[in-house]
């Protein structure tokens, strides 16, 4: 488990700043704990952020940006998130103008159409612009998930409501005609993949536009620090542009981030956010003093920098924990693990036989033709079979089709996890807990394992029980020899074929930080989630490479 190094003498900064409105996110779905977003400086104002110690940081002590930065950063704010907000407002509404008329052509000629239909589509998008902008959605760093579109849950509820709303619009208004059942349909089924989809095609073209991204920090170069760096450095999608570590006793180095820059010491961090423009600064266990650290992340909070605190003993924050507070002493509560809800397990299990019944009916031609491949590359069988660990630590065999040449060693795969425990080791680039000896791919195992269709024969294993569509990966039996006590909460719900690192991380994370994506999705599972990381999943794939 990666532990903060550094000890701070006094409180601990993130019950010392954190307001009892602050907000909770993730970065790849590590806890993360955000104070509201910094208000802008203007000249005489000196108020502290938070439960002030006006004996320990009295206002004389304190230091300002020289005060054109703060107008400069402002704007830079303002453009960037207008750019965002329109972008994604205007992706809204090619997605429900393209649903509109599809929906008119397909239930033809019953659908709206004419003075009629204009009026309808008006009307919906300017309700939906309405709604979505109220529920924050067109704010760019409201929120910081593995993506910021709107999740399709929130698009079938929305679009339900001003779909019913539209509908009692008409009933009370008789020169307007009322859209018919199936054209509402037809529309909600094309709207939900289109606004998802060209918002997702928009969010990435954002993604390659460095003056659209936001310019992050991280105080502390410790674990923990280098940590959320890899963290960000292998999710674009976050938006962020990270400058470098800013600590005055660096730990030694990762291999992978041998590149990021070391700006300079805490006491330099008022230059560095100045000189290099950052909006955001993430506080990881820096070694300065806790007074020190307090007082600077205030007064950026008060110059408009949007700060973000990485809680101490975060292993044990789930990603959906949520803030309470007691008496202005804000509390990170982290809910009761829902993995023995006998709803959801009905529930889940029922989605795993429909939705895998399906697939391997529709998958039928594909499973043939690898098959054949298989078969024709290199002698042996077509699956490949191994004993797993699921739930409840049961022993089950799982079903791959065959990548590698029949009588292949498993020895290297265990003596890489054995170095792997090592916090200093970079991911192999091939993929986790891909073996390197590419002489015993196959031809055909090469291209499988990129697309992950070597797993389709676990969609068996799915129908029998052994595992669910989602879950944490289903280890082998040796890989608990380097677990730590913790890391066994994974098998309280069903290894999936699916999950969380392989959406979060996939190639680039370690066996050491595996078990902790796998341990929060056991204490964060649910339905919603489920359903995230699963359409999450083939985009996964298709952008990061190899898996296991």
């Amino acid at each position: 488990m990666l532990s903060p190094k550094a000890a701070f003498d006094g409180p601990p900064v993130e019950k010392m700043i954190l307001a009892p409105g602050a907000m909770s996110c993730t970065i790849s779905d590590m806890a993360v704990s955000s104070p509201l977003p910094g208000r802008p400086f203007w000249p005489g104002r000196t108020e502290l952020m938070g439960a002030a110690e006006p004996a320990s940081t009295p206002v004389a002590n304190l230091r300002v940006l020289q005060p054109v930065a703060a107008p400069l950063l402002l704007e830079q704010q303002r453009r960037r998130k207008a750019h965002v907000s329109l972008g994604l407002a205007l992706a809204d509404m090619l997605g429900l103008g393209f649903a509109i008329v599809l929906a008119a052509i397909v239930v033809s000629p019953t659908g709206i159409h004419g003075e009629d239909g204009a009026i309808g589509a008006v009307v919906t998008m300017l309700v939906w612009l309405g709604v979505a902008s109220t529920l924050g959605h067109y704010d760019a760093d409201a929120r910081r998930r593995p993506n910021r579109s709107l999740g399709i849950g929130g698009m079938v509820v929305m679009l339900s409501a001003i779909t019913w709303g539209i509908v009692m619009f008409t009933m009370i208004m008789p020169d307007v005609g009322t859209p018919s059942t199936p054209f509402l349909v037809a529309y909600t089924g094309f709207a939900v993949p289109l606004i998802w989809g060209i918002r997702e095609a928009t969010l990435a073209l954002y993604r390659r536009t460095k003056a659209l991204m936001q310019r992050v920090v991280i105080l502390g170069a410790g674990d923990v620090g280098q940590l959320v760096a890899r963290k960000i450095q292998n999710h674009p999608e976050y938006g962020f542009e990270l400058m470098g570590l800013v600590d005055d006793a660096p730990r030694e180095r990762r291999l992978d981030l041998a590149e990021l820059k070391l700006l300079g010491s805490p006491s330099d961090l008022w230059e560095i956010v100045a000189e290099n423009g950052v909006e955001r600064v993430i506080v990881a266990f820096s070694s300065k003093e806790t007074k020190e650290t307090l007082a600077t992340i205030r007064q950026l909070a008060a110059n408009g920098i949007h700060i973000d605190i990485v809680p101490r003993l975060f292993e044990a924050i789930p990603p959906r924990s949520r803030l309470d507070e007691v008496e202005g002493i804000t509390l990170v509560t982290a809910p009761a693990t829902p993995g023995r809800r006998k709803g959801y397990r009905l529930g889940k299990r029922a989605f795993d036989l429909v939705v895998a019944g399906a697939m391997l009916l529709i998958a039928a031609p594909l499973f043939a033709f690898i098959a054949w491949r298989v078969r024709a590359d290199s002698p042996g069988p077509i699956f490949f079979r191994q004993t797993r660990c699921g739930e409840g630590m049961r022993e089950f065999t799982s079903r791959k089709f065959r990548t590698m040449r029949t009588g292949t060693s498993m020895t290297a795969h265990k003596d890489y996890i054995a170095a792997s425990m090592s916090s200093t080791i970079a991911p192999e680039s091939d993929g986790l807990f891909k073996l390197t000896q590419h002489d015993a791919i196959t031809k055909s195992g090469a291209w499988l394992r990129k697309t992950s269709l070597d797993e389709l024969p676990q969609l068996i294993n799915v129908l029998r029980g052994d595992m669910s569509l989602v879950g944490p990966r289903p280890c082998i039996p040796y890989e608990t020899e380097f677990f730590e006590a913790h890391h066994f909460e994974r098998f309280s719900v069903p290894a999936g074929l699916t999950g969380l690192w392989q959406t979060a991380a996939r190639a680039h994370v370690t066996f050491k930080e595996a078990p902790e994506l796998d341990v929060a999705y056991a204490r964060s599972c649910s339905f919603t989630f489920d359903l995230r990381l699963l359409l999450s999943t083939p985009g996964s794939i298709l952008s990061r490479g190899n898996t296991r």
